[in-house]
């Protein structure tokens, strides 16, 4: 039996479960699990939540090639992941929901739209490849307030996953929230 073909995406806003557009994804979901980012977290002059990684976790920015899009986020699970991130310190302190969504090319072409994000032009977000916190034992993150930094006594993996972001020169028109 063939696996099927999903995109991973980090939420952290209104696309998460019971937030006003989480009905945009519903029905692309393949599974949901608890995750954390390594992040600071922006309220828009929207009234939109944003975050903004640092540099040094974007594996990969997102392109309008979306077929090597999503390749790029496949090389990056498991050991060339271990790799890339050996002696960098991820603090995991903005809690999500990590979605696997199916048909990852037209879901990323979709969530690009809905997210602002155009590769060529000016941008409401940014789709960046980072690296996701994940427990290993089922948790709720959704039960934790954003802030709450996940216990220290869990077992974690790293998933590499989409996270639409804000530019930095928006953030001077941001109020910061976390971290």
């Amino acid at each position: 039996m063939k696996k099927k073909e999903v995109t991973t995406v980090f939420v952290y806003g209104t696309l998460r479960q019971g937030q006003k557009h989480h009905d945009v994804i519903a029905r692309k979901i393949v599974s949901i699990e608890s995750a954390w980012i390594d992040a600071r977290l922006y309220i828009t002059r929207d009234h939109y939540p944003a975050i903004n990684v640092s540099q040094d976790i974007i594996l990969q920015e997102g392109s309008r090639d979306l077929h090597r899009d999503a390749e790029a986020e496949k090389y990056w699970g498991g050991e060339n992941l271990s790799t890339r991130l050996e002696g960098i310190s991820i603090v995991p302190v903005l809690a999500g929901e990590l979605v696997s969504l199916s048909s990852p090319i037209h879901t990323l072409w979709y969530l690009d739209r809905f997210e602002g994000f155009d590769p060529l032009g000016e941008s409401l977000y940014l789709r960046s490849l980072v690296p996701v916190v994940c427990a290993k034992e089922s948790m709720q993150a959704s039960s934790l307030c954003p802030s709450e930094v996940p216990p220290g006594d869990t077992d974690w993996s790293l998933k590499p996953a989409w996270v639409y972001r804000i530019p930095q020169h928006h953030i001077a028109y941001a109020r910061r929230v976390l971290h």
